[in-house]
């Protein structure tokens, strides 16, 4: 029996946290420099530059490296900044915009907002730019917009005051203490209004055009952003139902990204890049997000610079213990390095003497030379650069000293220097055995789901027939192969097939079976979708908004006729929305999420950064 070596491990968050800890970080199962992610710049494009484009006013960022960019003849253009394509999309109504408008891409609606034109608030459809909504008032109350973005789910923002006055000369004021408020439009409608309250207010009465730079939305994540450049302070929102998730490193990423390129140009978020507009040169600055070290706060521990330290006391509890060596796992880039010092006593309050003679840089694996005691002092110095850090994902301190020397014959070890010398050699060898005896004792854990390494659980799921092209992350696919048994049992039903499509696409279907029910007695859009799906035995009903894509309709559709019994057919049919019953169903024909539609009020949370309880 594989009896193994003794050894201290250090490869979880915990471990670490034993020792003393200097600007290191435990993230993505390594220790390493602090890191927090920043805007660092990927393109500079100058669009004076682009042919047949007249003088820009401003643009707004889309999908798939696309900026729409409107010039002062009111075009608006599609323009590729990584390709350098550039093309004509329509032209908006003369008269009716200002230079000082600004824009947002939301899917395949762009939206306008300008405070001075005579027309506040527009949507237009993308390419065609057909007029597909135009607001000057919300209720009676007049519009005024002083920023706008978009998010990845769809909806745009715009943060408009609510009491607007006008002077005896015609322009218009925020009135003193005039409360703001968010709207949020969907294709092209405006679907519901954020209060603000007291989180933002106006002091005193401020003339409208003062406003106009004053004011950034963001929307990241779910969630909003608001930046007030006067005040410096950032206001984050949330809907309601989304949770109270930790924003606030998010938030002073934002904030930072602000700051610095704030006075640059105009700022658009968007698909987590940050867009520059210069008005004046007429650039677009593209930057992207990426972790960036933080240099050492504390010189003295680890080093000017990109450098942190973990120093640790290990106690064999035995005196005179000859510790044998260390093994280190770990990603160590060009132009950093890992340096692991030590020294040994039988005194746990010794000051420990890490001479240059037991210091080992970069190495896997490394014999303790001459290290003796019960206490071991061990010191681990990272050295790393702005943009890339050594990361150690497991690090043992082998002990007592072992030697393959003590296998052979007494002559090899007479003379000091000699054996010295065959003892650190046949340690390579030693290596070798250790970690392949090590893998025969250990081996049972590649065939458990909850412990095999991530290599492993694809060829795991091969033995239960799981399909190796599904999208599933390594955590995702563990929680599969351990569920796997349970659903397999129920496969060739319709509980299987609700649970199987549950777990890939996040919500339940719903299934109709013609023999079971009437399909008269469906409304008559979703009468018209599973005709045109075609003959089948089942159909299995899901949202659009749950199976966006060709290619997620297509996953599903796949388990489908996998999960179906062999006898039948099923057919997805994709719908929009939920379904209202233009009737009263008969309680034999009455299905929620089909026919009936059951719903609860819906609302926003605000929440300050500085306050989780929120209102």
């Amino acid at each position: 029996m594989y009896d193994g070596p003794t050894y201290f491990s250090f490869n979880r968050a915990p471990h670490w946290q034993k020792g003393q800890i200097d600007n290191l970080q435990y993230r993505d199962g390594a220790l390493r420099l602090v890191q927090e992610e920043t805007y660092v710049r990927e393109r500079e494009v100058r669009l004076a530059s682009i042919s047949g484009v007249d003088h820009i006013v401003t643009c707004a960022p889309g999908i798939g490296g696309i900026v729409y960019l409107l010039d002062r003849s009111a075009t608006v253009w599609c323009y590729g900044y990584r390709t350098g394509q550039v093309r004509r999309m329509f032209t908006l109504p003369l008269g009716t915009f200002t230079e000082h408008l600004q824009m947002a891409c939301v899917g395949d609606v762009l939206y306008i907002a300008d405070s001075a034109g005579l027309t506040k608030l527009a949507a237009f459809t993308l390419p065609d730019g057909e007029p597909i909504g135009e607001w000057n008032d919300w209720n009676g109350t007049p519009l005024h917009p002083l920023a706008i973005t978009g998010d990845e789910r769809g909806h745009a923002y715009v943060l408009v005051p609510w009491e607007i006055v006008y002077e005896i000369d015609g322009s218009m004021s925020v009135e003193v203490d005039s409360y703001f408020g968010i709207l949020q439009l969907h294709q092209g409608r405006i679907q519901s209004v954020l209060n603000l309250h007291e989180r933002l207010t106006c002091p005193e009465r401020t003339p409208a055009y003062e406003m106009h730079q004053r004011f950034l939305l963001a929307a990241q994540g779910g969630l909003i952003y608001l930046f007030d450049s006067h005040t410096q302070d950032v206001i984050a929102v949330m809907p309601m139902g989304q949770g109270e998730p930790d924003f606030l490193e998010e938030e002073h990423m934002l904030a930072r990204a602000v700051e610095t390129y704030g006075k640059a140009g105009r700022l658009t978020f968007f698909d987590g890049k940050l867009f520059v507009f210069n008005k004046i040169t007429r650039t677009l600055t593209v930057l992207k997000r990426e972790p960036r070290c933080k240099p050492n706060p504390d010189p003295k521990c680890g080093g000017a610079g990109y450098t942190g330290r973990w120093e640790m006391r290990l106690d064999s509890t035995v005196l005179e213990t000859i510790w044998h060596k260390v093994l280190l796992i770990a990603d160590i880039p060009s132009d950093t390095q890992l340096s692991i010092t030590y020294d040994a006593s039988d005194d746990p309050n010794a000051v420990p003497n890490y001479a240059p003679s037991r210091r080992i840089v970069n190495a896997a694996d490394a014999l303790l030379q001459h290290t003796k005691g019960r206490y071991l002092f061990i010191r681990v110095d990272w050295q790393g650069t702005a943009r890339q850090t050594p990361a150690i994902q497991k690090l043992r301190v082998y002990y007592p000293r072992y030697s393959y020397l003590t296998h052979l014959p007494a002559v090899y070890r007479a003379d000091p220097q000699s054996s010295d010398f065959l003892e650190r050699f046949l340690a390579l060898f030693g290596t070798l055995l250790e970690n392949v005896e090590e893998e025969i004792f250990y081996i049972s854990r590649y065939f458990d789901v909850e412990s095999a390494p991530e290599p492993y659980l694809k060829w795991l799921g091969s033995w239960m027939g799981v399909d190796s092209d599904l999208p599933l992350t390594t955590e995702r696919l563990r929680l599969f192969l351990m569920k796997a048994p349970q659903l397999y049992q129920l496969r060739g039903t319709k509980r299987g097939m609700e649970a199987m499509i549950e777990f890939f696409i996040g919500e339940k279907p719903q299934i109709i079976e013609p023999a079971q029910q009437d399909i008269v007695d469906l409304p008559p859009d979703l009468q018209e979708k599973i005709r045109a799906a075609g003959a089948a035995n089942f159909y299995v009903l899901l949202k659009e908004s749950v199976v966006p894509t060709a290619e997620k309709q297509a996953m599903v559709q796949k388990i489908i006729d996998e999960e179906r019994p062999v006898f039948a057919i099923g057919r997805l049919v994709v719908v929009k929305g939920a379904f209202l019953c233009t009737g009263v169903p008969s309680p034999e024909t009455l299905q929620v999420g089909v026919n009936t539609l059951l719903s609860e009020e819906q609302g926003w949370l605000l929440q300050d950064p500085d306050d989780s309880r929120g209102t």
